[in-house]
Parts: C-alpha cells; structure tokens; sequence
C-alpha cells in the first residue's frame, strides 16, 4: 500500500484495519520496528487472503486454510464460531464484551502485548483499561502524538463526533482505489473489505489521530482495536441477521475475528509511530488534503462480496431456496436487503399467474436490512397449491449519487435501482 501522505504512515499500513494510540508506557516505535511490524503484518494477511480465495465462502475450509501464526491458540473461538447456533449463543457474538474463549483471547494477548512492550505495565490493568474505553463518551478525547504547540483534542482538524473517538475526516488516497473485491474504495487494504467497509474506515481514521482512548499507549492500542472488532460482530448481526444458520454469518464471523487477531497481534510498533500529519503531531511538512474526506457512513455501508441486495422468503428462521414445501397455515417471514429506507412488496401468483395476496414489508433500516421479525405472513389465508412468490423492491447495486444539499453538512445520497417482479422462489403449499 502506498503512503500517499506522510498523513497516512501509519493508518495505512496498519492493516488498515487500524486503531489507536500513544503515550503513556512503552515508547514511540522505532521506524525500523515499524517498518518490521509492517512487513509482518502484509505477510499474514496475504496468507489470510489465500485462505479467503480458497474458501469460496465456507467457512470450515477458510478457517483450515489459515495459517499457524492465526490459529495457533485460537483454536477454542473458531470452533465456537464453527459451531454457531440461533439464539443465545449467537447473539453472544453480538454483544460488546464477547463470551468465553474470545475474553480468553484478548487477555492471553494483553498479557504477551505488555512483556514484549511494556514490561512494567500490569495486563490486567490493561485490560480494564481497554474494555472500560467508550468510543462514543464525547470530544473529550486527545491524540497522544498532538504536538505540544497545538490545541487538542487534534491541531488543526475539527473533531466529528459521528466517528468513534471524535476523531476528524481525513483524505486518504488509498479511498480511490479499487478494493481487492473490485469495489471503488479500498477501506481494509491489505485484505479485502467484504462487510466491513465501516469498520476499517473507523480504524483507519483513528490510526491516524491516535486517540487517547487510555491513560497507556498498548491500553489505547488494545481499546481500539477491540472496538473495531466489535463493529464488525455487529455488522455480521446487523447485515445478515436474518439467518443466523447461514455460512455467511458464520464466514463474517470467522473473518472478523481473523482479522482482528492479526491486527492485534503484529500492529502495535505501526500503531505507536508518529503519522507526521500536518497541523497534527507536527508543524511542518507536506500539507494534509482534507477537504475530500471519504464521504462514508455507516448507512451506505451496504455491499460485499457476499452481499446483495434481494428479497428473501424464511421459515422458522431458515432462508428457504428457490423451492420449498411448507404446510398450508405455516407463517413465513418476508424479508431481505434492500436500498436503505425502502420496502419490498412480495406478491404470491397461482399456476395461472394470478396474484393471489401480497405482503408489503416495513421500511429498510440505515443497514439496509429489513427486520425478519416483524414481516410474518401466514399462508392460512392461502389453499394448497403451487404458489410464484416474486418480488418488487429498489436495489443499492447501479445506484447513482448526488450531493444532498438539504443535510448538514451535506452528503452523498444514493438512489436504489427498481426491481420489478423478480422471481424470488417457488413456494409449494402442501395440505398436510
């Protein structure tokens, strides 16, 4: 990845999966450790990036493929992962202080993070410190590298409280090229971003300011990367919730953890080497383009490489395929993903083509999901039959944008494709 600012020195390459800060405890890194750490961090992720490629979205052959350096004494979260189920134990994996083997995770690394880098700093009060850091708690944040000459919480950057930390926007070159999935914008750099563009965005932009999120620098470290990791749980929850026995769920989770593990493992010395912003940590030097930052929210996060847009037709809270035999009364969920704050309207046709009754959902969210829960459709009002279930709606993919000048500040807004009639399924309504 190329450093297109000095601004960016660390962001970057800090596998972009980025995050975090510097000061108290172990000292600024070395350009040469740095440099190490890069190195280190660009192999595995290549090796991670084979695993993917070989996988073809199952999940048990992507976590085989990995290598050593990420499954080695990580075994007990994959098998977890591996072993999802619906309800409690999934949603386990939602929440922000994750269950069993992942805090055993995060401890085993906080410890060996503090005996390579901090000798004299206790694991366990890092930690705390860690988990107790709040991304959202308000611009009371700092950079631990804001130079001494200039005001906090960053210089010359105004704060923006939509992102984590505070942190401001910033320009980043590497946002105009194409992702290693082939999309315009490559927010996870060095592996590609399937869904979660937000979140390495997030991680990028804080590797850059290096919030003080804790009183030490491998606290703020682990505190942002923890975020990070959390903001991609949640985006597997939010954007493929529908069907929590789904491989892409699973395959969102064991990716996400991948790739925090890697981050979390090798970053620190890219994390904890001053970025040279501009009007940040230093007062001189190439000046900083931030008047084009990424114009990026959370909301228009809503493609992947194993993500579209479509309706879908669930039972019992299993996606059904393009054909499924369900008994007469049996309730359905109709739902999908969709352009963000747009319904689908489901139509079932009889074997003349009739339409014979039609569902019309509730409006899609900032995720671009439409809740399964509360769109149940009973088939009761239906006789045996063979039924075309198909399906209108506004996709993201071919979306055009504009500048919404009614926003403040303004902001790109895209505008869905319409979808008309699409065959979604077969649906075969047995009177048994």
């Amino acid at each position: 990845m190329k450093k297109t600012h000095t601004i960016l020195a660390a962001a970057l390459w800090a596998l972009i999966l980025s995050g975090a800060t510097r000061e108290a405890g172990a000292q600024s890194t070395s350009r040469m450790e740095a440099q190490q750490a890069r190195e280190q961090v660009t192999s595995l992720l290549g090796k991670v990036r084979t695993a993917l490629d070989r996988a073809g979205g199952n999940p048990r052959v992507f976590v085989d493929s990995l290598p050593a350096e990420v499954r080695n004494g990580n075994e007990e979260v994959y098998e977890a992962i591996l072993g999802l189920q619906p309800g409690e134990r999934a949603a386990r994996f939602r929440s922000k202080q994750p269950w069993g083997p992942v805090r055993k995770v995060f401890q085993r690394q906080a410890r060996e993070l503090a005996g390579r880098y901090s000798p004299g700093e206790s694991a366990v009060s890092l930690e705390s410190e860690a988990l107790a850091a709040e991304a959202t708690a308000g611009p009371f944040f700092r950079g631990h590298f804001l130079h001494p000459d200039l005001p906090p919480p960053y210089g010359k950057f105004t704060p923006n409280c939509e992102n984590h930390w505070c942190v401001p926007d910033l320009y980043i070159g590497d946002y105009d090229e194409a992702d290693l999935d082939g999309r315009r914008g490559n927010f996870c750099s060095l592996v590609p971003d399937f869904w979660f563009r937000w979140p390495c965005y997030q991680h990028d932009i804080a590797y850059a300011f290096a919030p003080k999120a804790a009183d030490s620098k491998l606290g703020s470290f682990l505190a942002v990367n923890w975020q990070w990791y959390g903001d991609m749980r949640t985006e597997c929850h939010e954007r493929v919730r529908f069907d929590w026995l789904n491989p892409e769920f699973i395959l969102c989770q064991a990716v996400a953890f991948t790739y925090y593990i890697g981050v979390n493992t090798f970053a620190f010395p890219v994390f904890n080497t001053p970025n040279e912003i501009k009007g940040y940590d230093v007062l001189e030097g190439e000046d900083p383009d931030p008047s084009h930052p990424p114009v990026f929210r959370r909301w228009s996060a809503c493609t992947g490489k194993y993500t579209q847009s479509g309706p879908f037709v669930s039972y019992q809270r299993k996606v059904l395929g393009s054909y499924a035999e369900v008994p007469r009364g049996a309730v359905l969920e109709l739902s999908g993903r969709t352009h963000r704050g747009t319904r689908i309207l489901f139509e079932f046709a009889d074997e003349t083509g009739r339409t014979v009754a039609n569902h019309l959902t509730g409006k899609s969210g900032d995720n671009c999901i439409i809740p399964q829960e509360p769109e149940a459709f009973s088939t009761g009002v239906l006789p045996p039959g063979i039924y075309t279930v198909k399906a209108h709606y506004y996709a993201w993919e071919g979306s055009g944008q504009v500048v919404d000048e009614s926003y403040d500040p303004p902001r790109a807004v895209a505008y869905g494709t319409p979808v008309s009639g699409e065959k979604v399924m077969i649906l075969n309504l047995t009177g048994w």
